[in-house]
């Protein structure tokens, strides 16, 4: 699997980019299951994770810890801005990020967080996986990749 440069807080600005730009404002919780399902579709599309940080099981899901610390204070208010470093991925470079990132975006922007929650917490889900397995709080890439492989085949959607 090869190595990306962007960090979760980059690919979550560029989430609230577009939420900002349509007006589609998002809660933290909705950007938290926004940002672990892109990251599962860019790992299953492109072999290569959306972003370097790792993705931990948290008691109540999947959570990006340097996402989690950046927008705690939104609590269930809507996101209204980037975070503090204000910078996204660059999707001129990464014309294949920009991709996915809008479909994951098209496909889920009018979910609400609780049914982001159902999707990303049901049995068998890389989150349910890591939270059985106690021996390690971090959610591993090679598991997200598989499950949304398997995902995306169900949807009809291509793979790399």
């Amino acid at each position: 699997m090869s190595k990306t440069q962007n960090s979760a807080l980059q690919v979550a600005n560029s989430i609230l980019q577009r939420s900002l730009d349509e007006d589609n404002k998002i809660s933290h919780l909705k950007l938290q299951k926004l940002l672990y399902i892109l990251h599962g579709w860019h790992l299953a599309k492109l072999d290569q994770p959306a972003f370097y940080d790792l993705v931990e099981a948290w008691r109540y899901g999947p959570v990006v810890s340097s996402v989690y610390y950046e927008f705690k204070n939104c609590q269930d208010r809507l996101i209204k801005k980037l975070g503090n470093d204000q910078s996204c991925v660059d999707e001129k470079r990464c014309p294949q990020f920009k991709k996915v990132a809008d479909k994951v975006w098209n496909r889920y922007k009018e979910r609400d967080s609780f049914e982001l929650v159902y999707l990303t917490h049901e049995g068998g889900t890389p989150w349910d996986i890591a939270r059985h397995d106690k021996r390690s709080e971090i959610i591993d890439n090679d598991v997200i990749k598989s499950y949304y492989r398997e995902l995306l085949e169900k949807l009809g959607e291509a793979v790399a």
